[in-house]
């Protein structure tokens, strides 16, 4: 799905770009690479990838924590850095983008209550009613918000099914399908890519340290606290809409798809000598290649018939 949303036009793709670099920085950082320069571009990176899509907010809570962590951790180093010159451009950014994003968000706090504003709560008349969201809510929202107990007693999963048995499989299938006008999702190929990642976990076992070092934790703490915000978001539209799977998409997880690559590569790089990391990254590549472009030039008689 990262090869088909890289060619359209949406904010995810700056958003997800400079979340990318974020992470990045992030980790330059925490391995000691000039602490002053890459956290200065750490925070212009996520500062401006906030200002793309509010969706990056949670990554920025995250770093902002692990760097908040990673100073105090290392005072005694901070204390002896000195201010260079050519680093004024990169303090001036930074100022500008923070500022930015308080003056954004703290607006909308105090006068909305709100993260972001409710489109009536902004403007004025019919015109809200126009937008696709509100025909969507028209079309397909309950009479009312389910509540978590009456979603159970009509039937519709609790929570832990939910994850399990609908959230993860789904994420996934919107991970490596494509949803935009038109849907298509791999089905066929989806159990490929189980295998991938449980292969990578058994590799991960057995060449990783036993008693993992700072950053491994960190890179956890990112994923499992964006995958908690975006699965109650997800959860709270399903109350709305009665489990129809609405706003759910795996775009949505890219922000912090980043450090789950680090730590696939560094899986491999760790077990290179042995074949079994050999042929785990050459699947990894022909997957990949065959789940992104492939597809399009294998089914386009079949499947994407009708989608250009």
């Amino acid at each position: 799905m990262y090869v088909f949303l890289s060619g359209a036009v949406s904010s995810d793709n700056l958003a997800n770009l400079f979340s990318f670099g974020a992470i990045y920085f992030f980790t330059c950082t925490f391995l000691g690479k000039n602490f002053t320069r890459n956290s200065l571009l750490m925070t212009i990176s996520v500062g401006l990838a906030c200002l793309v899509k509010h969706s990056s907010l949670p990554l920025a809570f995250g770093l902002a924590f692990w760097w908040v962590y990673l100073a105090l951790s290392r005072k005694e180093k901070i204390y002896k850095l000195k201010f260079e010159k050519k680093q004024a451009f990169l303090i001036l950014v930074a100022m500008i983008v923070v500022i930015t994003n308080i003056a954004l968000y703290g607006y909308n706090l105090l006068v909305y209550r709100s993260v972001i504003p409710i489109c009536e709560q902004v403007i004025e008349g019919d015109l809200c009613q126009t937008s696709v969201f509100s025909i969507r809510y028209q079309e397909l929202a309950l009479p009312e918000k389910l509540s978590i107990r009456e979603s159970i007693e009509e039937g519709y999963p609790d929570p832990v099914e939910y994850v399990f048995y609908s959230w993860i499989p789904n994420i996934l299938y919107r991970i490596y399908g494509i949803l935009a006008h038109q849907s298509y999702f791999p089905q066929h190929t989806i159990v490929l890519f189980y295998i991938l990642y449980l292969s990578y976990l058994m590799l991960g076992v057995k060449v990783l340290p036993k008693k993992p070092s700072t950053i491994y934790v960190a890179f956890a703490t990112l994923f499992i606290l964006y995958g908690i915000v975006l699965l109650h978001l997800n959860y709270n539209q399903e109350l709305i809409y009665g489990f129809k799977q609405i706003g759910m998409h795996g775009r949505y997880l890219f922000p912090v798809l980043g450090v789950f690559y680090i730590l696939i590569s560094k899986i491999l790089e760790k077990g290179r000598k042995s074949t079994f990391a050999r042929l785990l990254g050459f699947g990894t590549l022909a997957l990949f290649l065959y789940s992104g472009p492939l597809s399009i030039l294998i089914h386009y008689r079949t499947h994407f018939n009708n989608w250009f």
